[in-house]
């Protein structure tokens, strides 16, 4: 694979007269120790500006230009926000060759949310209601503990539990095709984009979620 091209500077560009970055960690006075400050210029703009508003870079052209989720991506905000600091972390759970569920961590809480498209199957099997219980509560802990997680969230480690709960709504499957994988991935998508998890017909909407997969990993696919 060649190297990306080398952006073609303006000969009226004085490179020179640009402003340099400088390293500087010092922040805002009551900046939250692992949480982004958003500036307010920047609040100010996120209310008034076209959804759509584009820039780009003196040292690049028209050509390379960044949108609204490249500020939100670079401050961690909205949707855009990601890894072990968000106080949400989504896993999939999987019993041993018979289902799957969606589960949701809020780390300050301990508190894991399972979203389920078949509950007239878990709550009735000693794997969900104690077996996965047990296993999680044991090593989820242990894991937040020996990662720095908790601490780097200000989080008191003794005394740290895990609790569970299913959500209430959420859409059960319905097709001979075994979907709970499927609605793993549609809950997923949907939590990870605030969208509603409300399904008007959720074997319609399991089938074409099917479809619209294989669709987009048949497109995708490098054959060996």
């Amino acid at each position: 694979m060649s190297p990306p091209k080398a952006p073609d500077f303006d000969d009226n560009l004085e490179v020179s007269q640009l402003e340099p970055f400088i390293e500087n960690l010092s922040r805002a006075r009551r900046s939250k120790p692992f949480k982004v400050t958003v500036p307010a210029y920047f609040k100010k703009w996120l209310n008034e500006a076209p959804p759509k508003a584009q820039f780009f870079f003196p040292w690049g052209d028209e050509n390379n230009v960044v949108d609204r989720r490249f500020w939100e991506c670079l401050l961690g905000t909205g949707a855009w926000s990601a890894g072990w600091l968000r106080d949400e972390v989504l896993f999939p759970i999987n019993e041993p060759r018979k289902h799957w569920a969606l589960g949701e961590l809020h780390i300050h809480t301990g508190v894991v949310t399972i979203y389920d498209s078949f509950r007239h199957h878990t709550y009735r099997h000693i794997w969900w209601n104690k077996t996965m219980p047990e296993i999680f509560g044991y090593r989820l802990p242990k894991y937040l503990k020996e990662h720095g997680v908790l601490s780097a969230k200000g989080i008191e480690t003794d005394g740290y539990a895990i609790t569970w709960k299913f959500a209430d709504n959420v859409p059960q499957q319905c097709t001979d095709y075994g979907d709970c994988g499927i609605w793993v991935c549609i809950n997923l998508y949907r939590l990870c984009h605030n969208m509603s998890l409300n399904a008007e017909d959720p074997a319609k909407t399991a089938i074409a979620y099917r479809e619209r997969m294989v669709d987009y990993l048949w497109k995708q696919k490098i054959e060996i």
